[in-house]
């Protein structure tokens, strides 16, 4: 029988790798821990997804904001 869970993760605390010549890398420490401690239960990433959300800033303004990201995982359990 297949399990699944599914994770929104919003990390704020990334740490930059490498930033110049048009290239930008940061890592996530915090949330790839988490993730590490499912992937350690036997559960296996099948997803993930950008998280991006509205804010109104005033009628006809709007902008949007990366909120972290969603996991779906899955695990087979006998």
């Amino acid at each position: 029988m297949k399990k699944v869970k599914i994770l929104h993760i919003n990390d704020g605390c990334s740490e930059v790798v490498t930033n110049g010549d048009r290239l930008f890398i940061e890592t996530f420490p915090k949330a790839q821990n988490e993730i590490e401690k499912y992937l350690n239960e036997g559960w296996e990433v099948k997803q993930m997804i950008t998280e991006v959300s509205p804010a109104v800033n005033q009628e006809g303004t709007y902008s949007f904001y990366k909120s972290g990201f969603t996991v779906y995982m899955e695990k087979e359990e006998a």
